[in-house]
């Protein structure tokens, strides 16, 4: 009988240890950060800080970009895929994470973000003239990429690879709790 009681506990603190790290979202790490965790990078949640900008001044700021500790700030990747699953940081954010659908715009507040403008420029050049861009807005187009003249102003939204805010200290310490409360769950069983 004390097998069962000891099995039916830890079977029960397994199922809320995954219940707890299985669902992939958006996370908000506080001081104006965003982690998806799907995609292992942090957002800002003002979606336009500096204003809007050519394509090499934003590449250059986001080069430049320092927020505490944490550097290699850079523009985000975006791909032609429209739809869900879509390997692009701006498409996967657009269709996956914010529920968006293609030709229907998303500005404005947006929860957790504030500001979505109507198109971001991204990492890459299109030819030397040209870079490639993503829309938030515009019927019919938002949810896609799109290239334009490297001189044109566009708003600028800069993520940072991987967590730069680790496990927020409240489910650092709710994960800490649990696992001492299922411990002590079993002990006292056996």
């Amino acid at each position: 009988m004390k097998i069962d009681h000891l099995t039916g506990t830890a079977g029960a603190c397994l199922l809320l240890l995954f219940a707890a790290s299985s669902h992939a979202a958006l996370i908000d790490n506080g001081n104006g950060f965003i982690y998806d965790d799907d995609l292992d990078i942090t957002w800002f949640t003002d979606t336009d800080s500096v204003g809007p900008m050519d394509w090499d001044s934003a590449n250059a700021w986001a080069d430049a970009l320092t927020v505490g500790s944490a550097i290699d700030w850079r523009l985000p990747t975006a791909s032609a895929c429209t739809g869900s699953p879509c390997t692009g940081e701006f498409n996967h954010l657009f269709y996956d994470e914010l529920g968006g659908t293609e030709g229907t715009p998303m500005t404005g507040n947006v929860d957790p973000f504030t500001n979505i403008q109507g198109a971001y420029w991204t990492d890459s050049g299109y030819d030397a003239t040209h870079a490639w861009f993503f829309r938030f807005s515009n019927n019919g187009l938002a949810g896609t990429r799109d290239w334009g003249a490297k001189s044109t102003p566009l708003a600028v939204w800069a993520v940072h690879t991987g967590n730069i805010s680790a496990v927020p200290v409240p489910a650092a310490l709710w994960l800490f709790a649990s696992g001492l409360l299922c411990l002590f769950g079993m002990s006292r069983r056996s």
